[in-house]
Protein backbone atom coordinates (compact mmCIF):
# COMPACT_ATOMS: atom_id res chain seq x y z
CA UNK A 1 0.00 0.00 0.00
CA UNK A 2 1.38 3.40 -0.92
CA UNK A 3 2.03 6.02 1.72
CA UNK A 4 -0.45 8.38 0.05
CA UNK A 5 -3.23 5.79 0.13
CA UNK A 6 -2.51 4.94 3.76
CA UNK A 7 -2.53 8.63 4.65
CA UNK A 8 -5.81 9.14 2.77
CA UNK A 9 -7.44 6.25 4.63
CA UNK A 10 -6.28 7.56 8.00
CA UNK A 11 -7.59 11.05 7.22
CA UNK A 12 -10.91 9.62 6.02
CA UNK A 13 -11.26 7.66 9.24
CA UNK A 14 -10.42 10.68 11.36
CA UNK A 15 -12.80 12.95 9.47
CA UNK A 16 -15.58 10.45 10.17
CA UNK A 17 -14.92 10.88 13.88
CA UNK A 18 -14.65 14.66 13.70
CA UNK A 19 -17.56 15.52 11.40
CA UNK A 20 -20.81 15.60 13.33
CA UNK A 21 -23.86 13.68 12.16
CA UNK A 22 -26.76 16.10 11.66
CA UNK A 23 -30.15 15.01 12.94
CA UNK A 24 -33.62 16.54 12.76
CA UNK A 25 -35.39 16.52 16.10
CA UNK A 26 -39.01 16.59 15.07
CA UNK A 27 -42.07 16.39 17.25
CA UNK A 28 -45.63 16.34 15.96
CA UNK A 29 -48.15 16.56 18.80
CA UNK A 30 -51.21 14.32 18.69
CA UNK A 31 -54.23 16.62 19.10
CA UNK A 32 -56.52 13.69 19.96
CA UNK A 33 -54.39 12.13 22.70
CA UNK A 34 -55.71 14.31 25.53
CA UNK A 35 -58.82 16.36 26.30
CA UNK A 36 -58.19 20.11 26.03
CA UNK A 37 -57.22 21.90 29.24
CA UNK A 38 -58.95 25.07 30.48
CA UNK A 39 -57.55 28.04 28.59
CA UNK A 40 -54.40 29.44 30.20
CA UNK A 41 -51.59 31.53 28.78
CA UNK A 42 -48.06 30.22 29.21
CA UNK A 43 -44.39 30.75 28.51
CA UNK A 44 -41.64 28.12 28.38
CA UNK A 45 -37.97 28.73 28.98
CA UNK A 46 -35.28 26.04 28.90
CA UNK A 47 -31.78 26.57 30.30
CA UNK A 48 -29.06 24.19 29.11
CA UNK A 49 -27.02 23.37 32.23
CA UNK A 50 -25.34 20.24 30.86
CA UNK A 51 -21.81 20.40 32.31
CA UNK A 52 -20.11 19.39 29.05
CA UNK A 53 -21.93 22.29 27.34
CA UNK A 54 -21.37 24.92 30.05
CA UNK A 55 -17.66 23.97 30.22
CA UNK A 56 -17.31 24.29 26.44
CA UNK A 57 -16.58 20.62 25.68
CA UNK A 58 -19.72 20.31 23.52
CA UNK A 59 -21.83 22.83 21.60
CA UNK A 60 -25.37 23.77 22.74
CA UNK A 61 -26.72 21.89 19.70
CA UNK A 62 -25.08 18.61 20.79
CA UNK A 63 -27.58 15.74 21.12
CA UNK A 64 -25.52 12.59 21.68
CA UNK A 65 -23.07 10.12 20.15
CA UNK A 66 -23.47 7.58 17.39
CA UNK A 67 -20.87 4.85 16.88
CA UNK A 68 -19.95 3.31 13.55
CA UNK A 69 -19.41 -0.41 12.92
CA UNK A 70 -15.93 -0.21 14.43
CA UNK A 71 -17.10 1.64 17.55
CA UNK A 72 -15.67 5.02 16.57
CA UNK A 73 -17.80 7.80 18.15
CA UNK A 74 -19.29 10.65 16.19
CA UNK A 75 -21.20 13.56 17.68
CA UNK A 76 -24.84 14.01 16.71
CA UNK A 77 -26.06 17.61 16.49
CA UNK A 78 -29.26 19.33 15.43
CA UNK A 79 -29.39 19.72 11.65
CA UNK A 80 -29.49 23.54 11.58
CA UNK A 81 -27.34 23.92 14.70
CA UNK A 82 -30.39 24.96 16.67
CA UNK A 83 -29.53 24.90 20.37
CA UNK A 84 -31.20 21.96 22.11
CA UNK A 85 -32.75 24.35 24.66
CA UNK A 86 -34.44 26.36 21.87
CA UNK A 87 -35.66 23.17 20.15
CA UNK A 88 -37.18 21.91 23.41
CA UNK A 89 -38.90 25.27 23.97
CA UNK A 90 -40.46 25.02 20.51
CA UNK A 91 -41.62 21.42 20.84
CA UNK A 92 -42.87 21.75 24.43
CA UNK A 93 -44.80 24.87 23.37
CA UNK A 94 -46.38 22.94 20.48
CA UNK A 95 -47.43 20.23 22.92
CA UNK A 96 -48.96 22.77 25.32
CA UNK A 97 -50.79 24.55 22.50
CA UNK A 98 -52.24 21.23 21.38
CA UNK A 99 -53.66 20.85 24.89
CA UNK A 100 -55.49 24.18 24.55
CA UNK A 101 -53.04 26.63 26.15
CA UNK A 102 -51.93 29.86 24.48
CA UNK A 103 -48.32 31.08 24.35
CA UNK A 104 -48.03 34.64 25.63
CA UNK A 105 -45.48 37.28 26.61
CA UNK A 106 -47.57 37.99 29.75
CA UNK A 107 -48.46 34.43 30.78
CA UNK A 108 -50.52 33.12 33.66
CA UNK A 109 -48.21 30.08 33.82
CA UNK A 110 -44.41 30.33 33.62
CA UNK A 111 -42.76 27.00 32.88
CA UNK A 112 -39.02 26.80 33.46
CA UNK A 113 -36.79 23.84 32.74
CA UNK A 114 -33.17 23.47 33.77
CA UNK A 115 -31.60 20.73 31.65
CA UNK A 116 -29.00 18.99 33.82
CA UNK A 117 -28.31 16.26 31.28
CA UNK A 118 -29.50 15.02 27.90
CA UNK A 119 -27.44 12.51 25.96
CA UNK A 120 -27.47 9.25 24.09
CA UNK A 121 -24.85 6.76 22.98
CA UNK A 122 -25.83 4.66 19.98
CA UNK A 123 -24.04 1.37 19.31
CA UNK A 124 -25.04 -2.27 19.73
CA UNK A 125 -27.07 -1.14 22.75
CA UNK A 126 -28.34 2.40 22.60
CA UNK A 127 -28.61 4.30 25.87
CA UNK A 128 -30.67 7.50 26.12
CA UNK A 129 -30.75 9.46 29.37
CA UNK A 130 -31.92 12.84 30.62
CA UNK A 131 -32.23 14.75 33.86
CA UNK A 132 -34.08 18.04 34.31
CA UNK A 133 -35.63 20.33 36.89
CA UNK A 134 -39.15 21.53 36.07
CA UNK A 135 -40.84 24.46 37.78
CA UNK A 136 -44.24 26.02 37.15
CA UNK A 137 -45.23 29.34 38.70
CA UNK A 138 -48.22 31.63 38.28
CA UNK A 139 -48.01 35.27 37.18
CA UNK A 140 -47.38 36.42 40.77
CA UNK A 141 -44.41 34.06 41.17
CA UNK A 142 -46.29 31.58 43.36
CA UNK A 143 -44.81 28.09 42.95
CA UNK A 144 -47.30 25.56 41.58
CA UNK A 145 -44.86 22.75 40.85
CA UNK A 146 -41.22 21.84 41.42
CA UNK A 147 -40.20 18.46 40.08
CA UNK A 148 -37.15 16.57 38.89
CA UNK A 149 -37.63 14.35 35.84
CA UNK A 150 -34.86 11.82 35.38
CA UNK A 151 -34.94 8.76 33.16
CA UNK A 152 -32.74 6.35 31.27
CA UNK A 153 -33.75 3.90 28.57
CA UNK A 154 -31.74 1.31 26.68
CA UNK A 155 -32.68 -0.57 23.54
CA UNK A 156 -30.91 -2.84 21.09
CA UNK A 157 -29.79 -1.46 17.76
CA UNK A 158 -28.19 -2.86 14.65
CA UNK A 159 -24.48 -2.15 15.08
CA UNK A 160 -23.94 -2.45 11.30
CA UNK A 161 -26.19 0.53 10.53
CA UNK A 162 -26.41 2.75 13.60
CA UNK A 163 -27.32 5.85 11.57
CA UNK A 164 -30.42 4.21 10.13
CA UNK A 165 -31.26 2.81 13.55
CA UNK A 166 -31.00 6.28 15.06
CA UNK A 167 -33.42 7.66 12.47
CA UNK A 168 -35.80 4.74 13.01
CA UNK A 169 -35.83 4.56 16.81
CA UNK A 170 -35.07 8.00 18.19
CA UNK A 171 -38.26 9.83 17.06
CA UNK A 172 -40.30 7.60 19.39
CA UNK A 173 -37.84 8.24 22.23
CA UNK A 174 -38.11 11.99 21.69
CA UNK A 175 -41.92 11.82 21.58
CA UNK A 176 -41.88 9.85 24.84
CA UNK A 177 -39.65 12.52 26.42
CA UNK A 178 -41.91 15.45 25.42
CA UNK A 179 -45.00 13.63 26.67
CA UNK A 180 -43.30 12.65 29.92
CA UNK A 181 -42.70 16.34 30.63
CA UNK A 182 -46.21 17.50 29.67
CA UNK A 183 -49.26 15.37 28.89
CA UNK A 184 -48.25 12.23 30.80
CA UNK A 185 -47.17 14.32 33.79
CA UNK A 186 -50.20 14.49 36.14
CA UNK A 187 -48.56 17.05 38.43
CA UNK A 188 -47.83 19.29 35.45
CA UNK A 189 -51.43 19.05 34.22
CA UNK A 190 -52.69 19.89 37.72
CA UNK A 191 -50.37 22.91 37.95
CA UNK A 192 -51.61 24.15 34.57
CA UNK A 193 -55.26 23.86 35.59
CA UNK A 194 -55.34 24.97 39.23
CA UNK A 195 -56.66 28.40 40.12
CA UNK A 196 -54.07 31.03 41.01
Amino acid sequence: MSVRLALFLILALLSGCITAYKYDLAYAPDPFAHAPLPAQTFSVSVTDARPYVTHGEKYPFFLGIVRDTYGFPRDVVTRNKTALARQLETDLSSELETLGLVRSSSPSRLIKIRLRDWNFDTGAHTRFWYDLDLTVTDATGKSLLTKQIKNERTFETNVFDTYRELNKLFPNQYTHFIREVVRDNKEMLTALQQAS
